[in-house]
């Protein structure tokens, strides 16, 4: 949904009518808003034929037109208009990712009057679509580090604008539900009534019988979740893996970097992405063999009657796809099994998730790296003695200053859901060896227990515990009124908990999207921890 409509926002604006051909100017906001959506031929279909960086070295091209997809910032406008006073391309079309101040604005005005080339700006608009959307249900702010700075008012401004963005897309005003607090300093709060006065002065934006349910939770809500080790695809990928804007990078047998972008025009990932990793791993297998099949099949009758060429070469390039992206996921199997196999993650996932017997404990304390130990020991918080944790620990001189900050901090109003436990699965699979084919008797997650909770409380008329703004001014409106929830997690979000909130909304029935500020893994967390025990 929130990516298609992005997606097609962008398409309008660069498909010009009138202009056949053009370039493409981004800056690093932009670029990283593009790249997850639209491939380079899909920028050729829409008659860009280059794209260059707005602070990069350009040639002048004074036969081409050129389209800006930018920031509206001060730096970034007075490359503009050194460009146009230097004629590098024959007109220029702004697009601004965010709303131009006045003043800024002002002065492109005035300094392309002042040397006579205002003429060569052929259009001006605000496009509001400062977010990326990753998947249909999934989006973030690309807020780098922002745990760390979730209480700078820059911070706050930067998720509103986004916030805003969204629900422009999607041209609907939300119901904004967030945990009532007293505290003035409370970040979900003080969102909350940015948004709600950004939407309520802004016409576009219709009134509907419809509309979204926008949960606002911050990450303090639950400090443990980021650290716990994962089992699902995507979490694996983003855990174990460089995987960023849909692109994961892993090492050949060469040594060489490959990229891989993983996203919704690969039909694996859009099916598999947030099943257990065994299942997973089993699932390649069938499809490599079903593709092998399916070649020679055709292959036999290609022989048998010659009249079937025609088909064999329709079917060819479809083929061809279905088996690059087969083995793409073939080779991140083997790589996650790799590192999965070098660090016991099966062990300590099985652990974190299960009951436990002491001398597992001290088994396993000799395994994993020391970021491992760390998360096993904040995982065990809520149901292990202080000192035995502490002594995990120091046993591996492990700094325990990010325990100390979870142990402090941490929301005791969490439900620990740790020991619900884990099965064995009959699956089949060759590509696993020894690793444990563990499935867990639980996909529940502090998130999804929430956001359930709210969902029924909704639905019973009751948010006892909780604060509403409706910006159609009626009150708390009926659950059939709602569209969709959409739930954003402040401070950073996971893929495990995407799995987790997936599983809810084919438990309640209504579509669920998930957006953060970023998306995490334990190392990227740890880091920010580190960075504000500092301060």
């Amino acid at each position: 949904m929130i990516r298609d409509i992005q997606k097609n926002r962008i398409k309008e604006f660069l498909q010009v009518k009138g202009l056949d051909w053009k370039v493409l100017i981004l800056d690093k906001k932009t670029h990283e808003i593009i790249s997850p959506l639209l491939k380079i031929n899909e920028l050729r279909e829409c008659g860009v034929t280059s794209h260059f960086m707005l602070k990069g070295n350009r040639n002048r091209i004074s036969d081409t037109p050129a389209i800006y997809f930018v920031e509206g910032n001060k730096e970034n406008v007075e490359i503009i208009i050194n460009d146009i006073q230097k004629g590098l391309y024959v007109g220029f079309y702004l697009n601004f990712v965010n709303s131009i101040d006045r003043r800024t604005l002002e002065t492109l005005a005035f300094e392309l009057s002042k040397k006579g080339v205002a003429f060569q700006v052929k259009s001006v608009f605000d496009h509001f679509i400062d977010f990326i959307s990753l998947q249909n249900d999934l989006f973030i702010t690309n807020l780098k580090f922002s745990f760390k700075n979730l209480q700078n008012i820059e911070t706050w401004k930067g998720i509103t604008n986004s916030l805003f963005g969204v629900f422009l897309c999607l041209n609907q005003k939300p119901l904004i539900i967030f945990q009532k607090k007293s505290d003035e300093n409370f970040v979900p709060k003080n969102i909350s009534k940015m948004l709600e006065s950004k939407i309520k002065n802004f016409e576009k934006i219709q009134s509907s019988r419809k509309k979204p349910l926008l949960i606002i939770i911050d990450r303090y809500f639950d400090l443990i979740s980021p650290f716990e080790h994962v089992w699902n695809y995507s979490a694996l990928i983003k855990d174990l893996m460089e995987f960023h804007l849909n692109r994961v990078q892993i090492e050949d047998e060469k040594e060489q970097n490959i990229n891989y972008d993983l996203d919704p025009s690969d039909f694996f990932w859009r099916k598999n992405q947030n099943e257990f990793f065994p299942l997973v791993a089993e699932k390649v297998e069938k499809e490599l063999l079903e593709y092998k099949k399916e070649v020679a099949t055709q292959n036999i009758k290609e022989n048998i009657n010659k009249m079937n060429i025609h088909t064999v070469l329709e079917k060819a390039p479809e083929m061809s796809r279905r088996n690059e992206i087969m083995h793409s996921h073939m080779k991140l199997c083997l790589k996650l099994v790799e590192k999965i196999k070098e660090r016991n993650i099966d062990d300590f996932y099985k652990i974190e998730k299960s009951k436990y017997k002491k001398n597992e404990l001290i088994d396993i304390s000799e395994k994993g790296n020391e970021d491992d130990i760390l998360r096993l020991a904040i995982s065990l918080i809520k149901k292990e003695k202080e000192e035995i944790l502490s002594a995990l620990l120091k046993k591996r001189n492990i700094n325990n200053s990010c325990f100390e900050f979870v142990k402090n901090n941490i929301n005791l109003n969490t439900e620990d859901i740790s020991n619900t436990g884990t099965s064995y699965t009959s699956v089949v699979s060759n590509v696993l060896g020894n690793i444990k084919k563990l499935l867990p008797l639980n996909t529940d997650m502090p998130i999804s227990i929430l956001v359930e909770n709210i969902w029924n409380k909704f639905k019973n008329g009751n948010v006892d515990g909780y604060d509403f703004y409706n910006l159609d001014g009626t009150g708390l409106c009926y659950d059939k009124e709602i569209s969709s929830i959409i739930v954003f997690c402040l401070g950073g979000g996971t893929y495990a908990e995407l799995k987790s909130l997936k599983v809810l909304e084919n438990k309640i029935q209504i579509p669920i999207i998930y957006g953060s500020t970023e998306m995490l893994n334990s190392k990227e967390f740890t880091e920010q921890i580190l960075e504000l025990n500092k301060n």
